[in-house]
């Protein structure tokens, strides 16, 4: 049975804290006041303040963004040209491998290079199980009759793309509309497109 006298200590003893506290608290108060007093002290405070701020502002933001690096053929020649993207970081590997994918169908920034994906291409599905990474994309590579890349050599930059900005991923099975890339030149282009897929 808890005593009256027991609850009485107990919150002299929390009023002494807080008395304590008080007290430290006016304490720093009076330092600080008296720092601000000097004109420089107060600028360099601020100063401080300041890059405090930006540097918390900075660490949040990197830890809510990575940067990848994007691939794409040139216009002219049979180089790649390279391009730094600032992406944010999705809930898992999963997410950013999607959002990364997307970014690889929406092209490049620069007039000098050329599209690695069709714009129409989907992003179906990204798995992540067991080690290996299973990408599914829409077929419409296939058919592109707007790359400068056979469907063979862009599936394998998209793959070693990926292999760059993900080190960790070791496995990756892409698929096109659930089925293997390799398997899907049977498909028929589409009219206009069969006689220059030919000449590749």
């Amino acid at each position: 049975m808890i005593r009256a006298v027991d609850v009485r200590d107990k919150a002299l003893r929390a009023w002494d804290k807080v008395v304590e506290w008080y007290g430290v608290a006016v304490e720093w108060y009076g330092i600080a006041v008296e720092w601000m007093r000097d004109p420089f002290q107060r600028y360099a405070t601020l100063i401080g303040a300041c890059f405090l701020v930006s540097m918390i502002s900075f660490a949040v933001y990197a830890y809510h963004n990575v940067e990848r690096v994007f691939f794409f053929p040139r216009v002219e020649g049979k180089s790649l040209s390279s391009e730094s993207r600032t992406l944010p970081r999705k809930h898992g590997i999963e997410g950013q491998l999607q959002y990364y994918l997307r970014e690889v169908v929406l092209g490049s920034t620069q007039l000098t290079s050329a599209r690695l994906l069709p714009v129409d291409t989907k992003v179906n599905a990204v798995l992540v199980r067991k080690g290996t990474t299973y990408i599914d994309i829409s077929s419409d590579i296939v058919l592109a009759d707007d790359s400068k890349l056979t469907f063979r050599d862009s599936l394998n930059l998209v793959n070693s793309s990926i292999r760059y900005n993900f080190p960790g991923l070791h496995s990756i099975v892409l698929t096109l509309d659930g089925n293997l890339p390799w398997a899907t030149q049977s498909i028929q282009p589409a009219s206009g497109t069969q006689e220059k897929n030919k000449k590749r």
